[in-house]
């Protein structure tokens, strides 16, 4: 059964997971904002201007979140030809 990114992070901050880790609200709202761009798959390219329009939140709110989710081992991005790829690492 394929399991949604939604799901994935759902599961993560329900079960008291992410509780270890010092989430700030936009943190989740960007880690969900993204969710809605890796659908049924782990893998989203979608650029800052895109999900900072999508969350109605500055692009600097979602470059902010961005680097803590990174930091936080919750994304990884990989450049590819100007565009950042965004991996969903929550299992």
């Amino acid at each position: 059964m394929v399991i949604s990114a939604f799901h994935k992070i759902s599961q993560f901050i329900l079960s008291g997971k992410a509780a270890a880790y010092p989430l700030v609200q936009n943190d989740i709202l960007v880690l969900y904002g993204l969710a809605a761009f890796f659908q049924l798959k782990t893998t989203c390219f979608v650029s800052q201007e895109t999900l900072a329009a999508h969350l109605r939140v500055s692009k600097s709110t979602i470059i902010r979140s961005i680097k803590r989710l990174v930091s936080f081992g919750f994304i990884s991005i990989v450049r590819k030809k100007k565009l950042n790829h965004y991996h969903l690492l929550i299992t």
